[in-house]
């Protein structure tokens, strides 16, 4: 899964079980996270952009707080 938050400056990325932020304008990793122990299936920002949503194959639906790298729920 792909999806940009609503400033269009970060890119986050479900690959395998983890999660990565790129940063568009500069093209570089901006954050991973880790915290799922199968595939990640969907991903989504809330209309702020402060967290990312994130389900799972391991049947967990994670909220990360994006700019302190950490789950929430």
């Amino acid at each position: 899964s792909l999806c940009l938050n609503s400033k269009g400056d970060v890119l986050a990325a479900a690959c395998l079980d983890k999660l990565y932020g790129y940063g568009i304008m500069y093209q570089i990793k901006v954050r991973k996270l880790e915290g799922h122990v199968d595939v990640v299936k969907s991903i989504d920002f809330s209309p702020d952009g402060k967290f990312l949503a994130s389900g799972s194959k391991d049947k967990k639906v994670i909220v990360w707080d994006v700019d302190k790298k950490i789950q929430v729920s």
